[in-house]
């Protein structure tokens, strides 16, 4: 794995992604792997989701932050305002399918 870190918070429609120092071990939700202490990681809360979500975030490597968003933005669990900046459904439709999702 890289340890390139780009970013301390990242926003990806209502999913809020914070990096964070492992103070003891955890499971990556997006792979099998474990993220070690003392490793960085991506805390995942998603917006309207609830106390729970605050309490128990996601937790992946940094590694695993862009597949997590893809697979999390298919199942519908990540979402965007309705119509963002007068965007029409099939411009959404073009986006989500450029390669970037």
């Amino acid at each position: 794995m890289s340890t390139t870190i780009k970013s301390k918070t990242i926003r990806e429609g209502n999913a809020i992604a914070t990096l964070t120092l492992a103070r003891k071990q955890h499971r990556c939700v997006q792979c099998p792997k474990p993220i070690l202490a003392g490793a960085y990681y991506y805390a995942i809360i998603c917006g309207g989701a609830g106390l729970g979500s605050t309490k128990f975030p996601d937790r992946v490597h940094s590694d695993c932050l862009q597949p997590y968003f893809q697979t999390n933005i298919r199942q519908g669990r990540i979402r965007y305002p309705i119509n963002p900046s007068g965007l029409s459904d099939g411009d959404w439709d073009v986006i989500l399918h450029q390669g970037k999702y």
